[in-house]
């Protein structure tokens, strides 16, 4: 009686661990890790690993295998019917060998290219419905000892909810890729079509610069060569956009004085602002020294809506305002403009790549770039627009000062 209750707490207690496998579901890898370290605790066990089928191939390959010696052989394949997990996956039956040199199945140069010994096996067929997904391993039981039944009917717990969850975790993937490819022909067609303008302002100023310089015109010189300087200037916005939005990796976070940061942004932005015949306004908090950002994005992104509110402008009295606070452990950073402001409708969309409001002289990349660079610095952005009155975006971001670093670290 009390090997069966141990028996049935044991299950109990893996049915809790395996509920968590869905907290992984999006990251295939790390799910199998869990389904492994799992499996692992609870048959007390010296290594585990986990094969994926490849129904193309119809062949089982080490997705992860972990262990001492683990990383030596994941990248193995194996066919259906050879070795002990082609042997499992074939027969849709769990294999359970208490000395595994004393059965011929086993390939036993496994061991000799990982460096682990084997003992024992428990190989258990990971299948949903008809549907053969894998096979999950579990190497020498702890002691010495055998898998015996109860251990028997806990991997096979394990392996009835791993395969739910691991036929998900796939299907998410293959929904992502889906994904990640139409973004890519969405990307292609929109950059070319915004490259089409560039190029075709270039040549314009590039024609007017050859035919001032034939005649002698100092004014359509200077037309010809705001243009070229002007598409030029797109182009670096351009690639530096595509740049920020591409990378896949946190801020480089140094000591920044993000006062200096604006301050200098206005300062490239006044010959269009007197272009414009438009003002900028600077309200700083001077209690703001130095904090942890990273400067390059943060120049980037309020260069970026900059740019967005001087679009926006009206044709006179236009007016930017750039402002920055500080709130204990909360930085504020206004970017505001009494221009034309944002119809409500459509203010969920404008973080969208490639959305833009302002037909061809927009590329739809500025404002998913600022909103990708708050959100890798953990901070938000809130939007107040009114049609005719203009539009406040308001970055808030953790303040770290550069102390805090050296606390971590020490």
């Amino acid at each position: 009686m009390k090997e069966s209750s141990r028996g049935l707490n044991r299950q109990v207690e893996a049915l809790e661990k395996v509920a968590r496998f869905v907290d992984s579901i999006g990251d295939l890898r790390k799910l199998l890790a869990e389904i492994m370290r799992v499996s692992e605790e609870m048959l007390e066990a010296e290594a585990s690993s986990f094969l994926l089928y490849d129904p193309e191939k119809k062949e089982l390959y080490f997705e992860i295998a972990l262990g001492a010696k683990g990383g030596r052989i994941r990248k193995k394949r194996v066919k259906l019917g050879q070795g002990i997990a082609g042997n499992c996956a074939a027969s849709g039956k769990t294999i359970n060998i208490r000395d595994v040199y004393r059965d011929r199945r086993f390939f036993s140069g496994m061991d000799a290219r990982s460096g682990f010994r084997t003992t024992s096996i428990l190989a258990v067929p990971v299948r949903h419905k008809d549907k053969l997904l894998g096979v999950l391993e579990i190497l020498n039981k702890r002691g010495g000892r055998p898998f015996n039944n109860q251990d028997q009917a806990l991997a096979e717990i394990i392996a009835s909810q791993a395969a739910v969850v691991v036929e998900n975790a796939q299907l998410y993937a293959q929904s992502l890729k889906s994904e990640r490819m139409s973004a890519i022909g969405q990307t292609i067609a929109g950059l070319s079509h915004d490259i089409k303008n560039i190029l075709a302002g270039l040549q314009g100023g590039v024609e007017l610069v050859d035919q001032s310089l034939v005649d002698e015109d100092v004014d359509t010189l200077q037309t010809g060569w705001r243009m070229v300087k002007k598409n030029i200037g797109k182009v670096s916005d351009l690639v530096l956009d595509m740049l920020n939005y591409a990378r896949e990796r946190g801020p480089s976070l140094r000591p920044t004085n993000i006062n200096q940061v604006l301050t200098e942004a206005a300062g490239l932005y006044a010959e269009k602002l007197a272009d414009q015949k438009a003002a900028c306004r600077l309200a700083l908090d001077d209690r703001i020294g130095t904090a942890l950002l990273d400067p390059a994005g943060m120049e980037r992104a309020i260069l970026n809506l900059l740019n967005n509110a001087l679009d926006a402008l009206p044709a006179e009295g236009g007016l930017i305002t750039l402002a920055s606070r500080r709130s204990g452990r909360k930085l504020d950073i206004d970017i505001g403009d009494n221009g034309c402001g944002i119809p409500a409708d459509k203010i969920s969309e404008i973080f969208n790549m490639f959305f833009t409001t302002k037909g061809s002289h927009g590329t739809g990349l500025g404002l998913a770039v600022v909103d990708k660079i708050i959100r890798e610095h953990k901070g938000r952005i809130r939007i107040k627009s009114r049609v005719g009155a203009g539009t406040t975006f308001t970055l808030t971001l953790p303040y770290r000062e550069p102390d805090d670093e050296a606390e971590k670290r020490g």
